[in-house]
């Protein structure tokens, strides 16, 4: 994830950004006039990394996707993963450091695989509120993926696109920002689930490299295991947090359901301010097929 922000607040963001995001797993930051670029390398990886050939990069097989130590001591700080694309050293500090076309931004991080903070990693308690609504949030995205994703599948709705493998990203992203803030943030995950109801991904990856990053690679169990060891999470409070989402997920969706459809012109009105000529064309070509 690249967040680009002025150098006003950089600092500022920077120490935000290492509190909150490095927990489930980050890099370190670019230093590249006029701006900074805070760019992170997520402990998941793109499946679709772009290439010139047009083909998806070869990858490790799932079995072997452990963590592979760039060197003979058996630490946490010292291992890399390896990804479709290629492997990625993980770093226990955030510092600035030079752009450079030769050598991969290293996954900046904090906790290991197992939720414990690594030793001598350059890291700032976050509190027990912000530190369980970000866990919240997350699970919470889950369950609404799950529901949704079924819901279209039932034909209850029309079109839907997951956030599984995504959830830490747009979670850790918003809390460590001020409503002042302005960044674009530019994020590199794997993306666990389809691209989307449209998608069979196990089409172009197998299933058992979808089942290592899903399981193993989470940073959602990642950060579940840290806010366990510190006493502000339990198997009770998930289990009554997710039950509690799934039933204000399914009130909503009995809600939204017994209202009365929208006008078909909305489906062309809600886009543009003045419609294209190509919308007023497919507006025109779809009312003759509902009509003919």
């Amino acid at each position: 994830m690249a967040l680009y922000l002025s150098r006003a607040r950089a600092i500022n963001m920077a120490q935000q950004l290492k509190t909150k995001i490095c927990l489930m797993g980050t890099s370190t930051i670019l230093n590249h006039n006029p701006s900074l670029i805070v760019s992170s390398s997520s402990c998941k990886s793109s499946s679709t990394t772009k290439n010139p050939f047009g083909w998806r990069w070869k990858s490790t097989l799932a079995e072997k996707q452990t963590d592979l130590y760039t060197s003979s001591e058996e630490s946490e700080d010292n291992q890399a993963i390896d990804f479709p694309g290629g492997k990625v050293t993980y770093t226990p500090a955030m510092n600035f450091i030079p752009e450079s076309n030769i050598n991969r931004v290293p996954c900046y991080r904090v906790l290991d695989h197992n939720g414990n903070v690594i030793p001598g990693s350059d890291y700032e308690p976050v509190s027990k509120e912000l530190a369980v609504k970000m866990y919240k949030d997350m699970t919470t995205l889950q369950v609404m993926d799950n529901i949704f994703f079924e819901a279209q599948r039932q034909g209850r709705i029309s079109f839907y696109l997951t956030s599984t493998g995504e959830e830490a990203i747009s979670i850790a992203s918003g809390a460590a920002l001020s409503p002042n803030d302005y960044i674009l943030p530019q994020a590199m995950t794997y993306r666990v689930a389809h691209h989307s109801t449209s998608d069979d991904s196990t089409k172009y990856r197998p299933i058992d490299e979808i089942e290592y990053w899903k399981n193993e690679r989470s940073p959602i169990n990642r950060f579940r295991k840290w806010v366990e060891s510190n006493g502000w999470w339990s198997d009770q409070e998930e289990a009554e947090h997710r039950n509690s989402i799934r039933k204000q997920v399914l009130k909503a969706i009995q809600v939204a359901e017994g209202k009365e459809k929208p006008a078909l012109t909305e489906l062309f009105t809600d886009v543009y301010d003045v419609p294209t000529q190509s919308l007023n064309e497919q507006e025109i070509k779809l009312r003759e097929t509902i009509d003919g």
